[in-house]
């Protein structure tokens, strides 16, 4: 007789497996707004903190006399470099090669250390000015200039590095007006030296300095 037919195993049907779901982020624009918010926030009270610390204070004090005593090498180097080139130009009158030479080499050096004082002067008052906007951004600007000694450190600040950029362009009045305006810069460093120095401000009554900074914290 024939063999009997082999019999087949039941076929069994698999399922293809289903891939993992991908994970979306789903960041709703309130939910943006809200992180971009508390962010800005940190961010403001840090440096309103950092603005408060001792440490800064010190350091603005050194910076604004720093600009001081350049802006008083500025004036004693103009000054000398005008007697340099008057004296030259008598020399020349009189017909002495060798001594107008002389003066008019020592009058461009002057000229030359000026304009180094110059450049200093506007990278200090660079960073002064950071520092205020970063007052006025901390406090907010109601807040800032309702405080005479902040608002009148901003206007001098800025007036100051706009007049010590196009200097060398003026000209006539315009000049005079930036020359004395260099004294006012003298007595305003001064003044923020003592409002700023570590040393003193235990006797300033709070909100005496600026944004507050005299007195315990």
């Amino acid at each position: 007789p024939a063999p009997p037919p082999p019999v087949q195993p039941p076929k069994v049907e698999t399922k293809p497996k289903s891939a993992a779901p991908t994970p979306t982020l789903d960041l709703k624009p309130r939910d943006t707004l809200k992180s971009a918010g508390e962010f800005t926030e940190r961010l403001r009270k840090g440096t309103e903190s950092l603005l408060h610390k001792e440490v800064t204070h010190t350091v603005k004090s050194a910076l604004v006399m720093g600009d001081v005593l350049l802006v008083m090498a500025g004036i004693q180097l103009q000054l000398s470099n005008y007697a340099d080139l008057l004296t030259a130009a008598v020399a020349g009158k009189r017909q002495d090669t060798h001594a107008e030479h002389h003066f008019e080499h020592s009058a461009h050096s002057h000229h030359v250390a000026e304009e180094k004082c110059a450049v200093g002067s506007v990278a200090i008052l660079s960073i002064l000015l950071v520092e205020n906007l970063a007052g006025i951004w901390t406090q907010g600007p109601e807040k800032f200039f309702n405080k005479t000694a902040q608002a009148v450190d901003f206007v001098i600040v800025s007036s100051s590095l706009l007049l010590e950029i196009v200097f060398e362009n003026l000209k006539g009045g315009n000049r005079v007006i930036a020359e004395l305006w260099r004294f006012v810069r003298i007595v305003h460093g001064a003044g923020e030296t003592v409002m700023h120095s570590p040393i003193l401000a235990r006797w300033l009554k709070p909100g005496d300095g600026h944004g507050g900074h005299g007195g315990h914290h």
